[in-house]
């Protein structure tokens, strides 16, 4: 025996140890191990270890243990009672007597072993709901019972003798057999009888505190059996140790309360189906139900497939934990390492605003590195011990891996593989399978439908399937999603059309048109409501999403009538069917989806920033930046409500006090329509007219009521309704209108907008922050413009030169006078007379630039190609003249006429009338004006409606702040709907998440997260209902619910939600 490391040194050799002395020594401790380790688990369970603030010991684990399997029981119970399992009067029985402190009602489970000894079942109890106390349950009285066991849950039983022949019954079949006696020490199960008896007697101490007993029982007796097995045989491999740890890590424990959940999420599953699936045969429904789990399988397939590359984020988490992870065998999730990133924007007054932003590993890397210049900082919210996670070696690696631009040529390859190709036909093949059959189910379309899309399905060629476009005159891509099913053969006009079109409006999914007539105007009629218009924007291309606002929801097509009654041509007549290339059944598709698809990832990140130098595109990450951190220090203090909104409180609030109604009964009038001799305007808009009516009474006379006397006799005899259902309205009258007719909401506005936009103190502020605003405007447009090639880079360096020297106030001279031209420097964009909101002209020498905020295609427009700019995209005429204000509109309007005429030739723009801009204070004072101007040519002259609301702050601010991935330039309708390519969430208009994750089966994701919300609670230390603390612990459990392997990938993909990054935001100096 020698001294450790010292082996054959004669010198360190253990005289006084022998190897006999150790032999023995260890053949002592060999001989008492195994009750030595049930005595020192028995000591942890015990004693406690950990003390709280003030130093006093907390509850020890056994304690805790106890106190946790109460709670799992009373939480389960409660959600037993939800899904009817047990009866909400029944959960008020077992509430009284379990937790009443009366006598005990509730009895152990004992099952005989040889020799008549018997023996209870840890964890299994049974509730009499009579609330009869027996030293005994006598399985002959007729009383209603309750049965609680750890595979089994809660199950309700009419009489004790049906429960004693249930138990029986399970006892004697080999699979129930083994559950049941899990609750018995492992060296006791072979001792139990093949039919034994059992029996009932009643516990006589608290009910947890004897199921938590009984349960640290077992697992004492297990420890001495399994350690004395490893006495005995020996511990030469790892399998020799699997069983010990899984008694010591209580795996009975936890696969009991998995299978429990199992039954309540299909317990769950079963009352959550629609009322049309409960009505169904059941041999359609169990039909149903195999094709649902068919579209798992094929979706768990393809995210295998593709799970790394299908978001942005999904490639980045994956990047980012390679990058992070200190091996192949110790992996570190990026989404649960929280940095802080802090930047900060320097104002033109010296003041700085500082935006933190706290979010995930992954998000950071997301986005991207700044420019030298405007370094952000990042710390960690904890300290990790581990090399690569310093805030320094972050910084490298985020600027290193470049993730934004490795992200599309690894999409690319994988989409672009044959069998990524098959896997997403399989997925649509099978879900068009499970939602047909729905709508047949439905009575949505006949057996016709059904019919033709079976046939293509099964390779019939006299079937054929299209896409649809919905304008041919404007060139429209095929929308995303819909598929029109038809026979090859015959009139158009004379044969079915199926369509499918997921998730559109009238939550149906299939419809079934006699002609192509019908399927044209059923789809064009959606762009007359807000529903419809929300579900063609999520299915637009990308190229088409200009043209659909402007050409389709920016006309005035009929309204309010029912679709039947709709006469005469209208758009929609372009609505035409786009013919696929495909070689097998809906190939053509999915390369139309893929297409789809690669469209909006380059939307993204177009071209021209991937191919942009390393510089600039850091810059354009800071400036983005920078604009979120000025966007939340400004959204409160420059958010102006609209003359709209702004109306309809005022009028409902003296509205309704005058007529003394609260609460719910408060009449809103923006739901009220007003009738006159021929016309009919919500109550609101009759406040907001009235101003001008009353102002030129013949003017109203002359448009709206031809041979009436008065304003006022007019409104005595005006009709009212509800708006939503034409129901006639009786809470309100002629006379109380008159009363209060006065009101003149414009007046109201204005004091409004004057009081909370110019008297108020901290104007200075405002108007620093405005500044800041258009600086971070005009070089991200530039910027923009000189990466995507139309500004050349010697006119760029000037024009940035130019914005920066907006910072220099000066003082407006004395006798200025507007000026004939704009000069060299930046002057005060002014078109045929008519200033433009928030635009400017830069000079330098001859060259001249208009700067038109938010243009549709370039901001910074040469002077000399103007005219020729607005012949070339109508839109941007259009754009002009919403900036015009109300009282140049006609000259503007003129302009903007002469340069769309093809035939006549381009007229110069009249530029005249402006001066230098000299001071940001006098920008924002002459913004908010404008408004005031524009406010009062709307309620003194008979003008165009051609109102537009003033905002300081645009409405894309608020998706651009929420995305973490800079939108780079690109169009307002293209960054609402891109959170798809960038998070996984096919966003409506709205930013709507309900349809997050769509790529996924959407019935078995519906039953996880309703799983998720009800009973589990992914990413805490212990789940709602128990030690679900895992994700691997929920792929078993949706595996065995689901019937199909469900992996963590998947699970982790489809359940857990993307984190939203938090920021905080504040003005120092």
């Amino acid at each position: 025996m020698y001294e450790l490391d010292k082996i054959g040194t004669e010198t360190f050799r253990l005289k006084y140890l022998d190897v006999a002395n150790v032999g023995k020594m260890i053949a002592e401790l060999m001989q008492n191990l195994p009750e030595k380790c049930s005595s020192v688990l028995g000591e942890y369970w015990r004693v406690s270890s950990l003390v709280d603030s003030k130093n006093r010991p907390l509850p020890s684990p056994k304690q805790e243990l106890r106190t946790l399997q109460a709670r799992l029981f009373w939480r389960e119970l409660d959600l037993a009672a939800s899904e009817n399992l047990v009866s909400k009067g029944d959960v008020a029985t077992i509430n009284g007597l379990i937790g009443s402190g009366l006598p005990s009602t509730c009895y152990a489970v004992s099952v005989e072993k040889q020799q008549g000894v018997f023996s209870t079942l840890a964890s299994t109890f049974v509730i009499s709901l009579s609330g009869a106390v027996a030293n005994e349950l006598n399985p002959a009285v007729s009383q209603e019972v309750v049965l609680y066991s750890p595979f089994g849950g809660l199950e309700k039983f009419g009489t004790v003798s049906d429960l004693h022949k249930t138990l029986q019954q399970r006892l004697s079949d080999a699979s129930n057999r083994t559950e049941l006696l899990q609750g018995l020490p492992e060296d006791e199960r072979a001792l139990v009888s093949s039919v034994p008896a059992i029996r009932y007697a009643r516990i006589l101490e608290d009910l947890f505190e004897h199921c938590n007993n009984g349960v640290l029982a077992r697992q004492s007796r297990d420890v001495i059996y399994q350690v004395r097995k490893l006495v005995t045989v020996g511990a030469h491999t790892e399998a020799a140790w699997v069983p010990l740890d899984s008694v010591l890590s209580m795996d009975t424990f936890v696969r009991s309360e998995n299978a429990r959940n199992v039954l309540l999420i299909k317990a769950m599953l079963e009352n959550a189906r629609p009322e049309w699936f409960k009505k169904a045969y059941v041999t359609n429904q169990q039909l149903y139900v195999g094709l649902e789990k068919n579209l798992l399988e094929s979706q768990i397939q393809l995210h295998e497939l593709t799970k790394d590359v299908v978001t942005l984020a999904a490639s980045a988490r994956q990047a980012v934990e390679a990058f992070i992870s200190p091996g192949t065998d110790e992996r570190i999730d990026p989404d649960t390492v929280f940095v802080n990133i802090q930047h900060s924007v320097r104002m033109a007054n010296g003041k700085r605003v500082e935006h933190i932003e706290r979010k995930t590993l992954t998000q950071a890397f997301m986005y991207g590195a700044h420019d030298q210049a405007g370094r952000y900082t990042i710390t960690l919210e904890k300290n990790y011990d581990l090399a690569r996670l310093t805030p320094e070696n972050i910084m490298r690696a985020i600027e290193t891996l470049d993730l934004r631009l490795a992200y599309s040529p690894a999409r690319q390859r994988v989409y672009g593989q044959q069998n990524v190709k098959e896997a997403m036909r399989e997925v649509l093949g099978r879900k068009t399978a499970l939602t047909l059959f729905g709508a047949i189910l439905q009575k949505h379309v006949t057996s016709t439908a059904q019919d033709i899309v079976q046939r293509y399905n099964f390779g019939d060629p006299s079937i054929e399937a299209s896409g649809i476009a919905l304008s041919a005159f404007y060139n429209f891509k095929p929308l995303k999603d819909l598929i029109v099913y038809r026979r090859k053969a015959g009139d158009s006009n004379l044969k079915t059309y199926v369509l499918y079109a997921p998730g559109s409006p009238m939550n149906k999914d299939w419809y079934e048109f006699s002609d192509l007539d019908s399927l044209q105007r059923y789809i064009g009629l959606w762009a007359l409501e807000e529903e419809g218009r929300t579900y063609l924007r999520t299915q637009v291309h990308v190229s088409d999403r200009h043209n659909l606002e402007h050409e389709v929801f920016g006309k005035e097509w009929p309204r309010g009538e029912p679709r039947e009654r709709i006469q005469g041509r209208a758009w929609w007549d372009q609505v035409n069917l786009v013919a696929w290339v495909e070689s097998e059944m809906l190939k053509g598709s999915i390369q139309s989806v893929l297409d789809w698809e690669d469209a909006e990832e380059k939307a993204v990140t177009p071209h021209w920033y991937r191919n942009a130098p390393t510089s600039d595109r850091r810059l354009f990450n800071r400036l983005t930046t920078d604009f979120k951190a000025i966007y939340n220090a400004s959204k409160d203090i420059f958010h102006i409500e609209g003359l709209q909104k702004f109306s309809r409180k005022l009028v409902m609030n003296h509205l309704n006090e005058y007529l003394g109604r609260a609460g719910d009964r408060r009449i809103d009038p923006d739901r009220v329509m007003v009738k006159f001799h021929k016309g009919a305007m919500t109550l609101t808009q009759l406040f907001i007219n009235w101003h001008l009516w009353r102002s030129d009474t013949n003017v109203f006379e002359k448009i709206l009521l031809p041979g009436s006397n008065t304003l006022r006799d007019s409104i005595r005899v005006s009709e009212f309704w509800w708006k939503d259902t034409g129901e006639p309205m009786t809470e309100l009258n002629s006379s109380t209108l008159n009363q209060l007719i006065d009101l003149m909401p414009g007046k109201h506005y204005s004091h409004y907008l004057k009081s909370n936009f110019l008297w108020t103190p901290d104007i200075d502020l405002r108007a620093n922050l405005y500044r800041e605003l258009k600086k971070n405007e005009m070089f991200r447009a530039a910027l923009t413009q000189k990466l995507n090639g139309t500004l050349p880079s010697a006119h760029y360096d000037w024009l940035i030169e130019s914005i920066k020297g907006l910072d220099r106030d000066t003082r407006t001279p004395d006798g200025v006078s507007p000026g004939s031209e704009p000069g060299e420097g930046v002057y005060e964009f002014w078109l045929e007379g008519a200033r433009i909101a928030g635009g400017y002209v830069f000079g330098e020498g001859h060259v001249k630039f208009a700067y038109i905020p938010n243009s549709p295609g370039k901001s910074f427009i040469w002077v000399g190609d103007l005219s020729k700019a607005i012949q070339n995209d109508r839109l941007l005429g259009e754009h002009l003249r919403s900036l015009a204000g109300l009282r140049g509109l006609d000259r503007v309007g003129a302009y903007i006429s002469k340069s769309g005429d093809p035939q006549g030739s381009l007229p110069v723009p009249g530029l005249g009338g402006t001066h230098p801009v000299y001071n940001f204070k006098a920008e924002y004072e002459s913004l908010i004006n404008r408004a005031l101007d524009d406010l009062d040519v709307l309620t003194t002259t008979p003008v165009e409606a051609f109102w537009q609301e003033t905002k300081i702050l645009l409405e894309v601010a608020l998706d651009v702040i929420s995305i973490f991935v800079p939108p780079v330039g690109f169009a307002v309708s293209v960054l609402k709907i891109s959170h798809s390519i960038v998070q996984g969430i096919i966003a409506s208009s709205h930013g709507d998440s309900a349809g997050a994750n769509a790529h996924f089966a959407a019935a078995w994701r519906g039953a996880i997260l309703m799983y998720l919300g009800k009973v589990a609670s992914v990413g805490s230390a212990a789940s709602a209902l128990g030690l679900l603390s895992t994700i691997r612990d929920l792929t078993d459990v949706l595996s065995a619910v689901t019937g199909v392997p469900v992996g963590i990938s998947y699970v982790t993909a489809v359940a857990v939600p993307h984190w939203t990054p938090e920021s905080s935001t504040r003005v120092i100096g």
